[in-house]
Parts: C-alpha cells; structure tokens; sequence
C-alpha cells in the first residue's frame, strides 16, 4: 500500500513538474516573440504557494488598507510586477500601456472566464462580466441597443437623484464625506434605469424593503466572491460554503420580482416610471428565459454599482487640491446655455481631460483587471 501512494505521488509530481516547465517554455518565447521583459518579483516568505501574501492582502481587505498597501507595492516594486498566488504566476500592473494592451489593443488574446465564471456562475451566471468569446459577443450585442446614444441622453432622471444628494449636503461649510454620498447617488440612479425601481437611498424616509435586501445581500456575497478571487484555483475549497449559496439565491429571487414585475407590465402594456427606458422591460421583451435575463441584469449591476461614484469621487478629490483647475472648470460649466445634455458634456474638452487625469492618478484594481 504505502508503494502504491508512494509511486501515485511520484506521478503527480512528474506532471506537476512536467507542466510547470511546459509552461515556462511556452512564456519565455512568447516573451521573446513580442519584446517583453520579466516582471520584478514579490519577495515572499513562502516562495511555494505564496501564502504570505494571501494573508497579508486578506487582513488589508479587512482593515480597509489595500489600496494604500497596494500603491505602496507598487511603489517598491515597479508599476508591474509579479506575486505567487497559490503556485500560480499573477501580474499585477498599473502601467497603461499594459492596460491598454490586455483591456483594448489584445483584448481578445485576454479573457476573464476561467477566473470569474466558475466562482461567480451561481450568483451571476453567464454574461458580459464573465465570459469571454462567443457568449460575450452574443450579450454584447444583445445589450449594446439598450445603452445607445438616444437611450441614455436623457439626463432628467439623474437630475431627481443629483437634487436629492445636494440636500443631504450641510449648509454650515463642514466638511462632508462625499463618496459615499455618491455612491448612494448612483446607486439610486442605477437601479432606477436597471430594474426600474429606485433603491432610493437618499430619502431620508425608509426606501423600498426589497431594495435594501438586495443591497445588503448583494454587498455580502461580493465579499465572499473577492475572497474566492484571492484562493485562484484553490476557490473550489468554498464550493459548498452553503452561505454563499444561500446569498447568491437571496440577490436572485429579489431580481426575480423585478423581472416578473417587468413581465406583468408587458401583458398589460403599461409603461413605467413615466415611460422612461428600463432595461429589465427591454430584456424581457428580447429574452423568454428568466434565468437568463437575471443572469444579464446582475452582470449589468455588478459594474454599474459604484464604478461611477469611485471615479468621480477621485475627481473631486484632486480638485479640492487644486483650486485653479477648479475655478476653471466650473467657470466653462457655468457658461452652458440651455439644460445640460449628454452630448454638451461629451463636448467639453477641459472637463475631459480633467476627468482622464484625475483617473490617471488613481490606481485601478488590479483584482478587478
């Protein structure tokens, strides 16, 4: 017995050997092929499966530090370098010529599915967040129509939300933390245009219950899908955490209202929210599959969550640092004759180019790249 487990481990470290050095001959040429050079490495204490830096960024997550700790790396390391996670080779970066090349120029030669949708496929399932080739041409294409120019020009329905968060803002010249203002903002707004009903988070009377059980729930199991992000490969040692099972079956049945709600609007030919475009109505006149269109709706409202509030929340941050930029932006906002569209905006070279420095300047984050 004790030969049999003593060849079958030897086995397994044959391949695991073999296919480690496959690999390695595999990068080395296509590292000569395109010029590149090999990353900087994280000095880890456990230079096997890297567990040392499994553990130092979990306790960052808690202690809410991995953005200062991140930049701090980057700082020592390089704007690219290359960390163990798990026996697995992980780059991180915040060079923008390799965010170019891996989310524009190569964006095809890189995917995200082998690592979001088997971790996520439960909560989310298949969608433009998770896969990659064909399906995500396929939900691209089916959800592209619904996003256009003409569908959301339309900036009467963020003006509600925009009134409601200046209310929340004191009069007395204190300072405020605006993020989260913000991200209750969008928020507010998001979930109007996606499932079309406002979590309305910024009334100060109590909002819709089923909202709020979305938001909490859905706040939970990211946080149990970041750790999944950080074990790599070894996430399949959660699958049957019945907890985030459990979570995942929470955000989808709230969803599933939504849905029906949309679908019992169209048997009757009602219009919602004073016929404004809302995406789960357009979903269920394209889709039959309730599966399917919750799976498209969440990985919608994964990225729309607080992708926008954390940019402009950067934005404001480096303006009140710079008082000239400031002056100057509000005096050409200042200076739009008539309401302000989409398109006005998009037309302003000087907020442009604030709001791409400013983005310049704050790191992405490298789990979510």
């Amino acid at each position: 017995m004790a030969d049999i487990c003593t060849a079958v481990l030897l086995g397994l470290l044959v391949i695991l050997s073999g296919t480690r050095i496959l690999s390695w001959a595999r990068i080395r040429v296509k590292r000569r092929l395109h010029g590149c050079q090999l990353p900087p490495r994280y000095p880890h204490k456990d230079p096997i499966l890297g567990l040392d830096y499994f553990l130092t960024e979990l306790k960052e997550r808690e202690d809410g530090i991995s953005w200062a700790s991140e930049r701090n790396r980057f700082a020592r390391l390089g704007r690219t370098y290359e960390v163990n996670s798990w026996g697995n080779r992980r780059i991180m970066t915040m060079d923008s010529q390799n965010i170019r090349e891996v989310l524009g120029t190569s964006f095809d030669r890189f995917g995200v599915q082998e690592l979001r949708l088997p971790i996520s496929s439960s909560f989310m399932g298949k969608g433009v967040f998770t896969t990659d080739g064909e399906y995500w041409e396929y939900s691209r294409k089916l959800l592209a129509p619904m996003f256009s120019r003409s569908q959301v020009s339309d900036l009467s329905a963020f003006d509600v939300h925009l009134d409601r968060m200046f209310e929340r803002l004191p009069r007395d010249g204190s300072t405020v933390e605006l993020q989260g203002l913000l991200k209750l903002m969008y928020l507010d707004h998001a979930t109007e245009m996606i499932f079309g009903k406002s979590t309305d988070t910024l009334l100060k009377e109590t909002p819709d219950e089923s909202a709020h059980e979305l938001l909490d729930t859905f706040a939970a199991v990211l946080k149990r899908t970041g750790i999944r992000i950080l074990l790599g490969r070894l996430w399949i040692l959660t699958a049957w955490d019945t907890t985030f099972q459990k979570l995942s079956n929470n955000v989808r049945a709230v969803v599933m209202k939504y849905i029906d709600e949309a679908i019992q609007r169209q048997h009757h030919d009602v219009k919602s929210n004073a016929n404004r475009y809302i995406i789960v109505d357009e979903l269920v006149k394209s889709l039959g599959d309730r599966e399917e269109i919750c799976n498209q709706l969440l990985n919608i409202f994964l990225p729309a969550r607080d992708a926008a509030s954390v940019s402009l929340s950067a934005c404001l941050f480096y303006l009140a640092r710079h008082p000239d930029v400031w002056d100057r932006l509000r005096a050409k906002v200042l200076a739009i004759q008539g309401p302000i569209t989409r398109d006005g905006l998009r037309s302003m070279p000087y907020m442009q180019a604030v709001l791409n420095e400013s983005m310049s300047s704050k790191l992405l984050d490298p789990v979510d790249l």
